[in-house]
C-alpha cells in the first residue's frame, strides 16, 4: 500500500516538473539583432560586432517557438567614444607629429579641414602632411599656400605636447586657433603658465573695431597686465603692427607694415620686462620693399 502511494506521488511530481519546463519562456539581453536564416539548418544567424552578454531581462516569443531577438545597445562604450571625438560641433580625427624627442598629439576636422576660425587670425596652427610637422602661420600665409596646393590641415580639438614622457603643454584648438584654457609645464609637471583664449585671442584682450566686423587693435591682457601678442590692423584687414608685451612692457622684436603688406620697420626692445635697455630701430624699408636703413651697417661704419 505504501509503495503504491509513493509511486503515485512520484509520478504526480514528475508530471508537474515536465509541465513547468514546457511552458518556461526564455529571456535574453537587448544587444544584437538576428538578421537572416541559415538555409541548411533552419536556424537564425547572429550578425554583430560585439559579443552578447547573458542577461535575463526580456521575454521574446514567436508563434511556433521561442526565438532569440537581440537589439543593438546604442548606449555602449563604443558610442561614448564617438561623442568624445566631437569638439564644438565638429567631428574630428586624431594625428601625431614627432620631432626629435618631442611628440605632439592633436586632432583635426574629419571634414572641411581647410576652414579657419576668422580672417584676422594671426596664428593658424596646421599640420603639413608633406613635411609631417605642425606649422604656425598667419591667415594670409595659410590661404596663399592652400591656393598653391599645400596639403595643410588646421588643428581642431584636443592637443598635447610631450618631451620624452613628460607632458609640457596642453589645450584645445578651434579651427586652427587656440581655444579655452592652455597650460604649460616643466619636466616635473609643475605648472608654469595658464592662459585662456577665445578663437586665437587671449580671453581678456581689449579689442577695438573700425566696424562690427573689422578689427582695429588687439591689446593682450593676462593677470591684469598687458601680456601677450599685440596686433594692429589697417581697415583692409592687413597687419599694421605686431609685437609682444610682458607685464605692460614691450619686449623682443616689433614690426610695422605698409598697407600693401610689405615690411616698414623692425624695432628691438629689451628681451624681458626686467631689462632696462633703450629700444632701437634695426631696419627700415620703403613701400616697394627696398632696404633704406640698417643699424648693423651703420654701426660698423662708425
Amino acid at each position: 500500500m505504501k509503495k503504491s502511494f509513493f509511486l503515485c506521488f512520484y509520478v504526480f511530481i514528475s508530471i508537474l516538473v515536465a509541465h513547468a519546463q514546457k511552458n518556461k519562456k526564455l529571456t535574453v539581453p537587448a544587444e544584437i539583432e538576428l538578421q537572416e536564416e541559415d538555409k541548411n539548418t533552419n536556424h537564425q544567424l547572429l550578425k554583430t560586432d560585439s559579443t552578447p552578454q547573458a542577461l535575463i531581462n526580456e521575454v521574446v516569443t514567436n508563434k511556433d517557438e521561442n526565438i532569440l531577438k537581440i537589439t543593438k545597445n546604442n548606449n555602449n562604450k563604443k558610442g561614448e567614444k564617438k561623442n568624445a571625438k566631437i569638439f564644438m560641433g565638429i567631428k574630428t580625427k586624431k594625428g601625431f607629429a614627432v620631432e626629435g624627442e618631442v611628440l605632439q598629439k592633436f586632432r583635426y576636422p574629419a571634414y572641411e579641414s581647410q576652414i579657419v576660425a576668422h580672417p584676422y587670425a594671426q596664428e593658424i596652427h596646421c599640420y603639413d602632411m608633406e613635411k609631417k610637422k605642425i606649422e604656425n602661420v598667419t591667415y594670409q600665409e595659410f590661404t596663399t599656400n592652400i591656393e598653391k596646393g599645400k596639403k595643410w590641415i588646421v588643428l581642431h580639438g584636443r592637443y598635447e605636447k610631450y618631451r620624452g614622457k613628460s607632458l609640457i603643454e596642453e589645450g584645445y584648438f578651434y579651427k586652427g586657433t587656440k581655444q579655452g584654457r592652455w597650460d604649460t609645464y616643466d619636466n616635473e609637471f609643475t605648472l608654469l603658465e595658464k592662459l585662456y583664449y577665445e578663437k586665437g585671442w587671449q580671453a581678456d584682450s581689449e579689442i577695438s573695431y573700425y566696424s562690427s566686423d573689422k578689427i582695429k587693435e588687439v591689446i593682450p591682457k593676462a593677470h591684469g597686465t598687458k601680456t601677450g601678442k599685440y596686433y594692429k590692423f589697417y581697415e583692409t584687414g592687413t597687419i599694421a603692427e605686431i609685437g609682444q608685451y610682458e607685464y605692460d612692457q614691450k619686449i623682443g622684436l616689433w614690426y610695422e607694415y605698409y598697407g600693401n603688406g610689405r615690411r616698414k620697420k623692425q624695432i628691438q626692445y629689451p628681451k624681458t620686462f626686467a631689462e632696462k635697455t633703450e629700444p632701437r630701430t634695426l631696419r627700415e624699408w620703403d613701400a616697394q620693399g627696398n632696404l633704406t636703413y640698417d643699424w648693423e651697417k651703420n654701426k660698423n661704419k662708425k
